[in-house]
């Protein structure tokens, strides 16, 4: 009878051991991040350190059978979406021009890359023109004496055309005389049409607007609106062509990211202090240096733009501007690709704005030559529908759209509770899995991520927290996270 007295009353004594520790390891009831900070408490008295309270989490999980892991079909289609786009990106027909040609010659070396087709279509716009017959004769015949002279080389690798000179060493200078020519080629051609009076439209209304807008709904921002309503800021003080809209990639000139990151660095700042309104009118301007380098003519051929703006002042019939005027006539074509995007995103958690900007203007740069050639053949004609215009542009607002809900995420992220770092994304895989902001994936980071799962859904930007992309924060992520380590 003692024996059995005293086996019960050991009994109870190592359940009274134990208990703290395993009696609410069903982490179903741990319903609130308070529950689970005291049961990662108990744990941590029992002297657990942190790397076996992550282990006995994720053991816990385990036991609690099958967890819903699949993404949300919405956000599957998203995915699937952008990557139609990355194909539609490799599969469209691009043009490259060699840059140290383009710097011998400015501004006209279109008319010097022109294939057989393209020669024929300058010949007869001069046989059209107005000019008397004896200088026809003598315009066609220096033209064609200059194609002779400056052959071009055409070679076609995958989906690229790389076109250079095909000269064998010699170096292209022209004459005084060559360019006049191929100026008074450009003059005929240029405004062969009369082409209509345009106004440049890239500006606030309607991409800029629709950019913002979306990306800041779509995140949660508590603002979109007024966000939206400064996207066009930047252009009341600056002309078209200011470098603060710019940044050529190849020359990494231009003040484009500078200004993104200073803008975006105001816009945290009002935002971390609560003042939403504040953080709207940067996240606006912040926003419209970002996805102004998605326009391929912001990042590339300045002085060609430069100078075709001033021959074409008066009509505004120059490249730049019938390109931003097909974006605001055509929006209908890119507005969906703009405002269903949401869950897609891009952003360098790591390095910021500037960055990103450089990222966006580095994709869209592949386009400029493109573009530019085209339209320049086709100016006149620029207004019919083009699959290559459409499917560029599409690429292009696809592209700055995803950087544009990157930002919001960005301004909207905040330090875990008890942190004094920013989250950041060790692995570069846009999913942001340093919780504590150490600069690497540790078992700190997950217990940080079991004990705030409720403030996370509540406070950080879910996207990059949703590593099982299923809309929501749970314990397959997590899983995910603890097998990151």
């Amino acid at each position: 009878m003692i024996k059995n007295i005293t086996f019960a009353l050991l009994i109870i004594i190592l359940l009274s051991v134990v208990i703290p520790a395993t009696a609410t390891e069903n982490l179903v009831s741990l319903g609130s991040d308070e529950e689970r900070q005291k049961w990662i408490e108990e744990l941590e008295k029992d002297g657990l350190s942190t790397e076996e309270i992550a282990k006995r989490i994720i053991d816990q999980i385990s036991q609690l059978g099958e967890i819903n892991s699949s993404p949300d079909p919405v956000i599957e289609e998203k995915f699937l979406l952008e990557k139609k786009i990355q194909e539609m990106a490799n599969n469209i027909d691009v043009i490259e021009v060699d840059d140290t040609f383009q710097s011998t010659v400015p501004y006209y070396w279109v008319i010097l890359i022109a294939d057989d087709k393209q020669k024929k279509i300058f010949i007869s716009e001069i046989e059209e023109s107005e000019i008397s017959v004896k200088d026809k004769i003598e315009l066609k015949s220096r033209l064609l004496e200059i194609w002779k002279a400056y052959p071009m080389k055409f070679e076609k690798i995958g989906h690229t055309t790389y076109i250079s000179p095909d000269t064998k060493n010699k170096e292209i200078i022209l004459t005084e005389s060559e360019n006049l020519t191929l100026q008074q080629v450009d003059l005929i051609y240029s405004f062969k049409d009369n082409i209509t009076l345009i106004t440049p439209k890239w500006a606030c209304s309607p991409s800029h607007y629709d950019l913002v807008y979306y990306a800041a709904l779509n995140s949660g921002y508590p603002d979109p609106v007024t966000a939206a309503q400064h996207s066009g800021d930047p252009d009341d003080n600056f002309p078209w062509d200011a470098p603060e809209m710019w940044y050529n990639p190849d020359s990494q000139i231009g003040g484009a990211p500078g200004m993104a990151q200073q803008s975006f660095d105001y816009a945290r700042g009002y935002y971390q202090l609560g003042n939403v309104s504040g953080a709207s009118i940067w996240i606006g301007r912040s926003s419209h240096y970002l996805t102004d380098v998605g326009n391929p003519l912001h990042t590339g051929r300045e002085w060609d733009q430069i100078r075709d703006y001033l021959l074409h002042f008066l009509t505004h019939d120059d490249v730049h501007s019938l390109y931003e005027s097909y974006v605001s006539t055509h929006w209908d074509d890119f507005d969906s690709w703009v405002m269903g995007n949401q869950y897609i995103y891009k952003w360098d958690w790591n390095d910021g704005a500037d960055d990103s900007t450089i990222a966006v203007a580095t994709s869209s740069h592949r386009f400029v030559d493109t573009l530019w050639t085209k339209i320049y053949n086709n100016r006149a004609g620029f207004w019919n529908e083009d699959d290559w215009t459409r499917e560029i542009t599409r690429i292009c607002f696809m592209t700055s759209s995803q950087y544009n809900n990157g930002l919001i995420d960005a301004v909207m992220l905040k330090p875990i509770p008890g942190c004094e770092n920013l989250p950041t994304d060790p692995d570069l895989d846009r999913d942001i899995e340093d919780l504590n902001g150490n600069g690497g994936i540790d078992y700190d980071d997950v217990v940080l991520y079991f004990h705030y799962l409720e403030w996370i859904q509540e406070n950080e930007p879910i996207v990059p927290f949703d590593y099982n992309n299923n809309g929501f924060i749970d314990f397959d992520d997590l899983v995910r996270l603890y097998n990151e380590l």
